[in-house]
Formats: structure tokens, C-alpha cells, sequence
């Protein structure tokens, strides 16, 4: 198994462990933001290109799935569906699929979260429904999203 690292604004912010090669699993642009590393980075450390990989220093606690989420950038709607668009998810096949949840009231609701919004934010549960819903794991959610923040 290889370890890899995927670097958002000088921050590792997922450690990616797979036989498979990275520029296979994920899109090109996704692709380029992960680096492979040696066993002992972990999440948290920072990374720039001239130094490399730094442990925190101090007392700094490393961020939590749920923190670096809440920092990621918010996507218009153009951006979510671009994004979605370029994976072959088409926002027509994402509302057949919502529509035929069987809870009609938990239909309704993710129907509009994903109509109605001004922007997309990573840390609404209704997004992490909607990536169960079309089988997309929350840290390949993630590396999606980071992609999404650049259409």
C-alpha cells in the first residue's frame, strides 16, 4: 500500500492509503492537490513545496472531518452542478433519485435543499444525504468539493 496526501491551502487534509494509482481514483484536477508521503503524515500537518511536510507545533489539536468541512469554501449552484456534470451526475438523475425516496417528506425536504439554495455548504446534512444517496463516501465528497470550489 502507498500513502498519499491531500493538500488543501498548505494543509493535509486527508491521508489516502490504496494500491490503486491516484490519477485513476479521482479526477485530474483532484489528483494533482494529492501527494504521495511517507507513513508518518498524518492529518493536520501543513505542507508547503519548498519545506515539505511539518508536524504542528505546539498544542494545536488536528482539525476534525467535521471542522476542515465547516471551512470549506460555500459553491454556487453553478459550481455544485458543473462539478457534478464533469463526474457524469446530471442534476435531472440526482432529482429521479431523490423523488423516489420512500420517506415523501424526507423527498420533499432534500428536493429543496437542492433547488432552492442560494449556495452549497459542505457542512449541511443534507448534502451528506444526498452523497449516501448517490454513493459518494464523504472523503471523495470532500476531494469533490475542493475540485467544485474552482469551476
Amino acid at each position: 500500500m502507498t500513502n498519499y496526501a491531500r493538500i488543501q491551502a498548505g494543509l493535509v487534509v486527508e491521508i489516502i492509503d490504496t494500491d490503486q494509482p491516484i490519477d485513476e481514483m479521482y479526477h485530474p484536477d483532484i489528483a494533482a492537490s494529492i501527494l504521495e508521503v511517507e507513513d508518518d503524515v498524518e492529518v493536520g500537518w501543513s505542507y508547503a513545496e519548498a519545506d515539505g511536510f511539518k508536524a504542528p507545533t505546539g498544542a494545536a489539536p488536528t482539525p476534525t472531518p467535521e471542522q476542515i468541512r465547516a471551512a470549506m469554501p460555500a459553491l454556487s449552484p453553478r459550481q455544485f452542478w458543473l462539478a457534478a456534470s464533469r463526474i457524469n451526475i446530471t442534476k435531472a438523475d440526482v432529482l429521479a433519485q431523490v423523488d423516489a425516496l420512500t420517506d415523501k417528506q424526507a423527498a420533499s425536504d432534500l428536493r429543496i435543499e437542492i433547488t432552492e439554495t442560494v449556495s452549497f455548504q459542505r457542512s449541511n446534512p443534507a448534502i451528506d444525504q444526498l452523497a449516501t444517496l448517490l454513493g459518494i463516501p464523504p472523503e471523495q465528497l470532500d476531494s469533490l468539493w475542493t475540485w467544485a470550489a474552482g469551476f
